[in-house]
C-alpha cells in the first residue's frame, strides 16, 4: 500500500508536470507570435507589455518545472530509501529468525542435557546407596563375624578347660 501511494503521488506530480511544460510551449509559440508582430511592425501599443508579461510567465513556468523536477527527484530517492530500508529490513527479520531458531535448538540441547545429567546423577546416587548399603551389610556382617568368633573362642577355651 505505501509502494502504491508513493506511486500514485509520482504519478500526479508527472502529470502536473507536463501540464506545466504544455502550458509553457504555448507560452512560448505566443512570445514567438508577438515577436513577429514587433518585427513586422503589426503590433499595438500593448503588444510590448504583453510580451513582458509572456516573457515573465515563462520564466515562472521553469520555476515551477524545476520545481517538479526537484520533487520528482526526491520522491525518486526517498522511494529508493525506503526500498534499501526494506530489504535492510527484510534481511534483519530473516537473521533474526535465524538466531531464534538457533537458540531454540541450544535450549533444546541443554535440556537434552540436564535430562541425561540428572539421569547419571540419579544411577550414581543409585551405586552410592547400594555402596552404602553393601558397606554396612559388610560391616554388620564383619562385627557378627568378630562377635561369633569371640564366641567360638570361648567356647574353645572352655572345651580345653573342661578336657
Amino acid at each position: 500500500t505505501e509502494q502504491v501511494s508513493v506511486a500514485v503521488d509520482h504519478q500526479k506530480l508527472r502529470d502536473s508536470k507536463e501540464v506545466l511544460v504544455e502550458e509553457r510551449r504555448r507560452c512560448n509559440l505566443d512570445i514567438v507570435a508577438k515577436e513577429s508582430q514587433l518585427k513586422e511592425g503589426a503590433a499595438s501599443e500593448n503588444t510590448p507589455r504583453e510580451l513582458e508579461e509572456l516573457k515573465a510567465r515563462r520564466e515562472a513556468l521553469n520555476r515551477e518545472i524545476c520545481e517538479h523536477n526537484q520533487k520528482l527527484s526526491a520522491k525518486d530517492d526517498l522511494a529508493h530509501v525506503k526500498i534499501e530500508t526494506i530489504s535492510q529490513l527484510q534481511l534483519a527479520r530473516s537473521l533474526l529468525h535465524c538466531a531464534f531458531d538457533q537458540s531454540v535448538q541450544a535450549f533444546t540441547a541443554l535440556h537434552a542435557g540436564k535430562a541425561q545429567l540428572a539421569h547419571k546423577e540419579e544411577g550414581l546416587q543409585a551405586a552410592r546407596d547400594t555402596t552404602n548399603t553393601v558397606r554396612l551389610q559388610l560391616m554388620r556382617e564383619r562385627s557378627e563375624g568378630r562377635r561369633q568368633a569371640a564366641r567360638d573362642a570361648a567356647e574353645i577355651k572352655a572345651l580345653q578347660e573342661a578336657n
